[in-house]
């Protein structure tokens, strides 16, 4: 594994070395709206916003919550911020009043960024430690709020200041982990972190002007944001926006602008596969599909690669408290891996329970160690300590093998593991199989608590229209094609929609909150 040299800088005035190579390039495009900014347009908007954020009274080291789908404002919301030191709160735009209030308690936020149709929330959800909130676009009217446009205006005519911090001691932004099995945490990542993530991707991965892609991911999540939103605007290509996903607007997109570079996750995969409405659109423009935070089908991934003619899909691999740490490449790839470890990461697989290093293809827990390793989480040492050991090494929780080559292989989590007479069953094993079946349009299986086995794995069915098929008839399939233990002896139940956080994971404990009330 090669060294490879991280320059100590702030995020910021890294991006703006990138931006300099293609000033007149067009770098993001709103879909909804049609705006535009070449990279010279937002290295412009940045500093100004940047600026105009200071003479607000908003200082280094200030947690300044963005709650907003994604928009262009996004994006130079974040860069201005960590411009000077400010830390970005990323948070989910879809929270309730109580998670709000829970978030800003925890990072005791001090200034929001918003839009319109979310203030109320915000205002409701407001602590103590909130001195103002900004809104981007919406009625002037609205009161007791500061505008967008009048930070810019306050930014006009100043010059870039240059940034005194410690980027290896200073918070670029909390992201929070998916919580996927209990209140998300805040990962703290400082520009070192990030910046480090970055130059691992330039080692690996190669793009240029032209490159065009589309990002619906949510930059509050460490996918949209670094390995999207940051990684996209190092190379000069343009970036088109979604606010949201939906299927269609999507489709349409792909076709309208020709993106070459789409970034997605397994549930849209699914989609691409399945939905009847994609034979309606020529995606033959797509030409690099980059796949990654949860396990992806096998039998779903050709269907995709058949659909959009192509011989290839990157999977790869990444946390929020590590980001992006395995990438498969067109030239260096294995079936069924999510690729090797970038330059400059290590990786290995431990034994849970002794913590002795494993031999190649030896299932155990994933570990990982690198400069890109978050600082720790938001006002939990001892969460922070078992994560990372004293030697730096993160245990990921993630069940994996690493081959002869390096190639690492992602079976599931070992939270998510169900247990049944001491045999281990791999869900998304499970979801694999089911997802090939011609009427089943998407899956999330469960273990149920048994006082004889442990747990009984359950499957969460959502069929195809005018699917006729019923529970027996999906057991009977799973028993034809698995062991005994992996039988679907919890049942099946059929849902309108698998609940999953933004990242495309599935939101196992709302499967089991789902069953407990059931129970009751």
């Amino acid at each position: 594994m090669a060294d490879i040299e991280i320059p100590v800088v702030s995020l910021t005035e890294f991006m703006f070395t990138w931006f300099d190579k293609f000033p007149d390039n067009v770098a993001l495009v709103d879909l909804e709206t049609g705006r535009s900014v070449t990279y010279k347009e937002l290295k412009c908007l940045i500093i100004k916003a940047s600026n105009g954020l200071q003479s607000l009274g908003v200082k280094e080291g200030d947690a300044v919550c963005v709650c907003s789908p994604n928009s262009i404002d996004y994006a130079v919301v974040f860069f201005a911020l960590v411009l000077f030191g400010a830390t970005m709160q990323a948070t989910n735009p879809q929270y309730t009043k109580d998670e709000l209030i829970n978030q800003f308690k925890q990072c005791n936020t001090q200034w929001v960024i918003t839009v319109p149709s979310l203030l109320n929330t915000i205002k409701q959800s407001r602590t103590k430690s909130i001195k103002k909130i900004i809104v981007i676009g919406g009625d002037s009217k609205l009161d007791n709020c500061i505008f967008w446009d009048n930070v810019i205006s306050l930014g006009e005519g100043m010059d870039l200041k240059k940034a005194t911090f410690d980027p290896k001691k200073t918070v670029a932004c909390y992201i929070f982990s998916s919580g996927t099995t209990g209140l998300p945490k805040a990962v703290m990542l400082s520009h070192y972190n990030i910046v480090a993530n970055m130059v691992h991707v330039v080692s690996f991965l190669s793009l240029e002007p032209g490159d065009d892609s589309l990002v619906f991911l949510p930059f509050y999540h460490m996918f949209g944001l670094i390995s999207i939103l940051c990684c996209s605007l190092m190379f000069g290509v343009k970036l088109v926006v979604m606010s949201n996903f939906q299927l269609l607007p999507y489709l349409d997109a792909i076709q309208k602008y020709k993106i070459k570079i789409i970034h997605v996750v397994p549930p849209v995969m699914v989609l691409l596969a399945k939905a009847p409405e994609v034979k309606n659109y020529d995606l033959t423009c797509v030409r690099r599909v980059l796949c990654g935070a949860a396990p992806l089908s096998k039998d779903i991934e050709l269907k995709v690669r058949d659909i959009l003619q192509i011989d290839f899909i990157t999977q790869g691999y990444g946390l929020s408290e590590c980001l992006n740490t395995h990438v498969n490449t067109p030239t260096r790839h294995k079936e069924g891996s999510v690729g090797r470890n970038y330059d400059g990461i290590k990786s290995k697989i431990i034994d849970p329970n002794t913590g002795k290093t494993l031999d190649v293809n030896e299932d155990g827990e994933v570990c990982i160690k690198g400069p890109q390793v978050m600082m720790g989480y938001l006002n939990q040492p001892e969460t922070t300590a078992a994560m990372i050991g004293r030697d730096g090494w993160v245990r990921t929780g993630d069940v994996g093998h690493l081959d002869e080559d390096g190639f690492l292989y992602i079976v599931d989590r070992f939270k998510e593991l169900i247990k049944y007479k001491g045999h281990q069953v791999a869900p998304a094993e499970l979801e694999a199989l089911l997802l090939k079946h011609p009427a089943i349009a998407d899956v999330g299986v469960i273990g149920v608590p048994d006082n004889e086995a442990g747990e009984l794995p359950k499957a969460f069915v959502v069929l195809k229209k005018n699917s006729k098929i019923t529970a027996r008839d999906i057991q009977n399939y799973v028993q034809e094609s698995t062991a005994p233990h992996k039988r679907l002896r919890g049942g099946v139940e059929f849902l309108q929609e698998i609940p999953k956080s933004a990242s495309g994971k599935i939101l196992r404990r709302v499967l089991k909150k789902r069953t407990i009330n059931s129970k009751l």
